[in-house]
């Protein structure tokens, strides 16, 4: 192992962390499921009785924050930033171990990644399930089958939907196997991750019966113009998404050229990128059943980003990079309505898009309407 490389990684993973602390004192989060976790975490505290803050259950988050209900919001936030840290750091790590090109900057590009970026600052379960994610991928690469099942258990019992990873680190177990061992590394693994899983889910079963196994109601799913804006831009920001857009096509583009040349390509990284992609299709095709919040892609952002960094010449990836750090803070596009959206600008465009007033601001990202969002919750 390199230890100028780990090193340097150490130094990103420091400088990410650092970067979320600004955004850690705007109460627990825009959603108002980030609200509900604080109410349902003193609940459990206070009375002893297990309880969801919606359904189908989120145990792992509810029970720890459960420990913690007295300690602020920025104390949870807190939490998130440094298990959102740990996964990116593992993120760098899983992407050296497969031979991926620019592991470091990849891991900054999936830093920076505005919904990324927003997650890793409030109180959701979002970015706690991801982190577990990759840190499970990460021991499936060095043979820790057990302890990767315990980490997919973990991301489980914090987002249940972390259970359709199985199918592409399935892949990894099968890359890292013995040759004459795969099979059943894959069937411990997966034995592993379902026995954690339970594990974690049993407070949620003793406490509701079969039941639980079922998700809370939400408001009916918007129009198109919302969805494709939720799977789009309220992913990766207006000048990001057109970034995105851009490096998949030249992706495709470059991969089709290079057809020859690929067959020089390490088997390891090959199937690497067929689990990312897999990872991806299966998360977009959740979106698109249930496309209620942007946050739904958090699951395949890394894994696009790490097929990209597959793909992309080096200055190709440096540029989508540094677009999607400026997307974070310029040319946000949000709701302008008083009580629901985001301050604005004297320089935003206002107009109306949905029956709804929509700002295109060039001084305030989604990171930065997201915070003014976060102190609209507090008033």
């Amino acid at each position: 192992m390199n230890a100028e490389r780990t090193g340097t990684f150490w130094n990103y993973s420091i400088l990410i962390f650092l970067s979320r602390i600004p955004f850690l004192f705007e109460g627990y989060g825009a959603e108002e499921d980030a609200w509900a976790l604080r109410l349902v975490a003193e609940r459990i505290a206070t009375s002893g009785i297990y309880e969801v803050s919606r359904l189908p259950g989120h145990p792992i988050q509810e029970l720890v924050y459960s420990i913690i209900w007295k300690a602020g919001a920025p104390f949870y936030n807190l939490l998130t930033a440094l298990i959102s840290t740990a996964g990116i750091h593992s993120f760098m790590l899983l992407l050296r171990k497969h031979n991926v090109p620019m592991p470091g900057l990849t891991g900054i590009a999936l830093a920076f990644t505005p919904i990324i970026y927003i997650h890793s600052t409030d109180t959701m379960d979002y970015m706690w399930a991801i982190s577990f994610i990759l840190m499970a991928a990460l021991a499936l690469s060095n043979r820790q089958l057990v302890v990767a099942g315990l980490l997919l258990g973990i991301a489980c019992g914090c987002r249940i939907t972390s259970g359709a990873m199985l199918i592409p680190l399935s892949i990894l177990c099968y890359v890292h196997a013995e040759e004459s061992d795969r099979m059943t590394s894959i069937l411990k693994f997966c034995a592993s991750t379902l026995f954690f899983s339970a594990i974690a889910f049993l407070p949620v079963w003793l406490n509701y019966g079969s039941a639980f196994f079922t998700f809370y109601e939400h408001f009916p799913i918007p129009g198109w113009l919302k969805n494709t804006y939720k799977g789009t831009i309220g992913v990766w920001g207006l000048p990001g998404f057109l970034a995105i857009s851009v490096a998949i096509g030249a992706a495709l583009v470059r991969q089709k050229k290079q057809r020859t040349s690929e067959k020089n390509e390490s088997s390891s990284r090959k199937l690497f990128a067929t689990a990312c992609i897999i990872a991806s299709v299966l998360y977009l095709i959740a979106f698109i059943r249930l496309p209620l919040k942007s946050a739904f892609i958090i699951p395949l952002v890394p894994f696009i980003l790490a097929w990209l960094a597959i793909r992309l010449p080096t200055f190709g990836f440096r540029m989508l990079t540094i677009v999607l750090i400026l997307s974070c803070f310029t040319f946000g596009v949000n709701l302008a309505e008083e009580d629901r959206g985001s301050a604005v600008s004297k320089q935003a465009l206002i107009f109306e898009a949905g029956g709804q007033s929509v700002a295109l601001d060039p001084l305030a990202g989604i990171l930065l309407a997201d915070n003014s969002k976060r102190k609209q919750r507090i008033n």
